[in-house]
């Protein structure tokens, strides 16, 4: 490893870890309209309304969209992966029903330094439909 010095000065040892706060920025009004609001629509909306529709693509590497990596390394299998999440994704809601156990409220999620997820010891319940 090399440390790593910016044109600004700025001065990163060898070893340094760099995280990007993805989650903060979803929440952010700066990057998404009403960014605390629930929007199943939201990116549908910025890819029509906007002057770079394609800005807002699920595989679109931005300063608001770095999931997949950036710049030269992003992740050259982020197309394989997006077309699979929605395969799964379609496959599983066209073919189960599901909700959680009853008597049970929604889990908190379970986060981890900056990443969040679904809680592992949650209980759904689920059955094919009909």
């Amino acid at each position: 490893m090399t440390p790593i010095t910016f044109s600004d000065g700025t001065y990163l040892p060898a070893g340094t870890s760099l995280f990007s706060p993805q989650a903060a920025t979803s929440l952010d009004d700066q990057y998404y309209p009403d960014a605390r609001t629930f929007d199943p629509f939201r990116f549908y909306h910025l890819r029509k309304h906007t002057e770079d529709g394609n800005r807002w693509q699920f595989t679109a590497p931005s300063d608001s969209n770095m999931h997949f990596g950036i710049g030269r390394h992003n992740c050259p299998g982020r197309y394989l992966a997006s077309v699979e999440i929605k395969a799964i994704l379609a496959h599983f809601l066209l073919n189960f029903e599901f909700r959680l156990k009853p008597g049970t409220q929604r889990p908190r999620p379970f986060t981890l330094a900056m990443t969040k997820s679904p809680r592992q010891d949650a209980e759904l319940e689920f059955r094919r439909r009909k």
